[in-house]
């Protein structure tokens, strides 16, 4: 537990902001300092209801910028209460025994929705970071001896099997809208293509089922086009296309393998991994096509599924191969260096930024067990999202509609 006096400096720059009683503009923090966001805040956590106390305390307990405290050592106090079976209320007290700072009503499609999006409103007017407790994921699930797409909430209590297909699929990534989800499967040919499947309805149409290979199919932040990886030209090259999969224009031309395209957050680059000098490192291109160029990560001679920030252009996660493992990676832009975000005898792959830039989805596997953690990437703290009983989970995606 940090003790209060590591918070005097944060207190006194925090509470020279002036905080407003209304209900429709909350606590105004201001603009929280690098420092500021460093630091772990203390937070007490009450309810009218066992099950709301005990997913809100799980949600920030995960977060990494809080920690639960008692009610005399927090420096606020959240109290949940559930107004409807789809709607919570949230009051945010620095004294209980003053009126409230913040007081809302938030409505979720359930009950679980609810608490989350009114944790998410929770960080924002404590913290001033955007909350993403209230997100959705999409992963790969094992049954039946197959890998199949699964949707749900980011803390397991509501997940649902989108495919039954009986073939092997890789790589779902949500539409930005959240509505649809582009993945690679062997349904129909036997072979890798590119489908896009209505979350809601599971209808799914085919948009790259080209000769060769088909796959890592990504969303633009805009929704409007997709990155991918085709080899009907015999080898594996980056392309763009319309979301319907037309329009097709080929952005790589080499002799190397390309893999694992990721939009920039403005959609005007694209990351990707190419092993021209023998291994995968990071490579950028822009959009058209133009000035492709590698990431000088310069901390592995093995570097792959990049993953850009979606709020911090600065910033680029990746995997990396250290010490006979595979871990995750941070690249700074301004640094022009790298740091390893986790560490360990244990492969941390697959990175996927959540919509608040600091924290990450990524696959822990160890051995033939591979599980879903959410990291925190400024402080390294990392949490199980789902029980072993799920089973093996990986590829996560994200996204907060």
């Amino acid at each position: 537990m940090i003790k209060f006096k590591v918070f005097q400096v944060i207190v006194i720059s925090i509470f020279l902001f002036s905080f407003s009683l209304s209900t429709s503009r909350g606590i105004d923090l201001g603009e929280l300092s690098r420092e500021e966001r460093d630091h772990v805040l203390p937070i007490n956590i009450t309810s009218n209801s066992p099950e709301i106390e005990a997913l809100a305390k799980r949600a920030f307990n995960a977060h990494g910028a809080y920690e639960i405290a008692n009610a005399k050592d927090s420096f606020f106090t959240l109290h949940l209460t559930q107004v409807t079976p789809t709607e919570v209320a949230l009051k945010i007290n620095s004294d209980p025994s003053e009126k409230p700072q913040f007081e809302g009503q938030f409505q979720g499609k359930d009950l679980t929705e609810a608490i989350l999006k009114a944790c998410d409103a929770a960080v924002q007017k404590t913290s001033g970071l955007p909350g993403f407790f209230a997100g959705k994921i999409a992963f790969v699930g094992h049954r039946n001896k197959k890998n199949e797409i699964f949707t749900g909430d980011l803390f397991f209590k509501n997940v649902r099997q989108l495919t039954y297909d009986g073939v092997d699929v890789v790589f779902p990534k949500w539409s930005p809208d959240g509505k649809n989800i582009i993945y690679t499967s062997f349904y129909k040919t036997g072979f890798p293509d590119i489908f896009i499947m209505n979350a809601a309805t599971g209808e799914k149409k085919t948009v790259a089922a080209y000769t060769g290979t088909n796959i890592g199919g990504v969303f633009s932040p805009n929704g409007e086009k997709i990155a991918m990886i085709l080899s009907s030209s015999g080898n594996p090259e980056l392309y763009t296309a319309n979301s319907n999969g037309h329009a097709i224009k080929r952005l790589t031309t080499t002799k190397s393998l390309e893999a694992a395209p990721s939009w920039s957050s403005d959609g005007k680059k694209i990351y990707f991994s190419c092993d021209t000098l023998g291994a995968p490192q990071i490579y950028v291109i822009n959009a058209d096509g133009e000035d492709m160029k590698r990431i000088p990560t310069n901390i592995s001679r093995y570097c792959d599924e990049p993953s850009a920030n979606p709020l911090n252009p600065k910033k680029l996660a990746f995997t990396a191969a250290t010490s006979g493992t595979f871990q995750t990676a941070l690249f700074d832009f301004d640094a022009q260096e790298s740091r390893f975000i986790t560490k360990g005898k244990i492969d941390h792959i697959e990175p996927c930024w959540t919509n608040d830039g600091r924290h990450l989805l990524l696959t822990r596997r160890n051995g033939t067990v591979s599980e879903l953690y959410l990291v925190d990437s400024q402080t390294g703290k990392e949490t199980a999202i789902h029980s072993k009983e799920f089973g093996n989970a990986s590829m996560a995606s994200f996204v907060y509609p």
